[in-house]
């Protein structure tokens, strides 16, 4: 059926044909002429030139935000601009523009499409331009914005320095340093011996409290009365282990007591008690026991009086200690109070002469920071910009036949 339908109407296909690359004849020929102008440009995605370097791109998305940007309506109006002030005879027409990037690397292809070719040319020039100009403007502008507020906080410390500096001034006018430190070596040293002392005096009274007479004297003829590492106080001026005075007068009595006990129980083996000489040796011994007693009553109350004078010696050191601890403590809340401020002065100061390099380095790069954007290839002659004749006409014919 449909062979039997071509050769009968094999003539619509070639006619089809004809007509599809007729129409686009016409088309092509009622377009108005349009004319492209080519150029290049290359944008470096990093610029640091020293330490403190004001203006860094983002790296994420960077090729498509470049494109983006150079077809923003900023740019785009800033162009017109230019081309109007520059060029105020060339009369403005649409033109349209297109970006495209070299594969790996940031050459970016613009290509920009008008009816007019000077205007076109010119207006392309003037896109690279103001896009140049415009990533400059955005490096100035974060660079004033990050001066300012480096100026800002150095202003805040150079106030803050001068009040630590003041401050440090009028403490060292009221007090003394060296003296300070001195103050408090020195009371951490006395409080050492002073807490010595009283140790050793507590300890001595303690023994005495807890022994009897005979006990104490028999301690103390030991030589064990002074406790270990104790040292006499200063003015006691003898050594507390030596005997009281009465204690001699006391042990010598005993002994004679003892003696004379030892004879009359010897002399009582051979003699009756009221033997002349068993009576003179018991008056001699109630004498002598008499004797004794005083010497005891002595050592009593000189014990009692060495008890006494320990608890007034503690006393005293322990208010003594009192004092140089609260001495001790007051110079080091001074000498702490002292190393603060220094601390802080040195803090903002570091802090102060840190920004003060960093404004340097930044206003330092904001001069010599080379741009970051270069025009490879500036805007190329217009030529006319319309499909290939054959080519259009071929396409126009596969798809009249198609049809057909």
């Amino acid at each position: 059926r449909y062979r039997n339908l071509l050769r009968r109407r094999w003539w619509m296909l070639p006619l089809m044909a004809v007509l599809a690359m007729g129409v686009q004849m016409i088309i092509i020929w009622n377009v108005p002429p349009a004319f492209a102008s080519f150029g290049q440009m290359i944008v470096n995605v990093k610029i640091q030139v020293q330490t403190g370097a004001n203006y860094i791109e983002e790296l994420s998305n960077f090729l498509g935000t470049q494109v983006a940007l150079m077809q923003s309506g900023s740019v785009l109006t800033r162009a017109e601009q230019r081309v109007r002030s520059t060029k105020p005879e060339l009369l403005a027409s649409k033109v349209d523009l297109k970006i495209g990037v070299s594969p790996k690397t940031t050459i970016f292809n613009l290509r920009a499409v008008g009816p007019d070719p000077a205007y076109t040319q010119v207006y392309l020039d003037a896109v690279m331009e103001e896009y140049s100009n415009l990533k400059k403007e955005m490096r100035d502008k974060t660079s004033d914005k990050t001066l300012a507020g480096i100026t800002e906080e150095l202003s805040r410390l150079e106030k803050e320095l001068k009040a630590n500096e003041d401050e440090l001034l009028q403490f060292q006018a009221s007090n003394s340093v060296v003296f300070l430190q001195e103050q408090g070596n020195n009371a951490g040293s006395y409080l050492v011996r002073l807490n010595q002392q009283l140790a050793s005096l507590q300890t001595e009274l303690q023994l005495l409290k807890m022994l009897n007479l005979d006990q104490n004297i028999e301690l103390r003829q030991s030589g064990q009365a002074k406790p270990v590492g104790a040292t006499a106080t200063e003015g006691q001026g003898r050594d507390v282990s030596a005997l009281l005075p009465a204690d001699s007068e006391y042990l010598k009595a005993k002994q004679q007591v003892q003696l004379l006990k030892v004879q009359q129980q010897q002399l009582a083996e051979v003699l009756r008690p009221k033997h002349p000489k068993m009576i003179a040796l018991a008056e001699e011994i109630s004498v002598k026991e008499n004797f004794l007693e005083f010497f005891k009553k002595q050592s009593v109350e000189q014990l009692d009086n060495r008890k006494s004078s320990l608890e007034l010696q503690v006393q005293n050191l322990e208010r003594e200690i009192k004092e140089w601890d609260a001495k001790s403590l007051d110079a080091s809340t001074k000498m702490a109070h002292y190393q603060k401020i220094r601390a802080n002065v040195t803090r903002t100061q570091n802090l102060y002469d840190q920004l003060l390099k960093t404004m340097q380095a930044v206003g330092v790069d904001k001069e010599i920071t080379s741009e970051s954007v270069t025009v490879l290839e500036r805007a190329s002659p217009c030529r006319p910009d319309r499909p290939t004749l054959a080519v259009s006409l071929m396409i126009s014919g596969m798809i009249g036949l198609a049809l057909g």
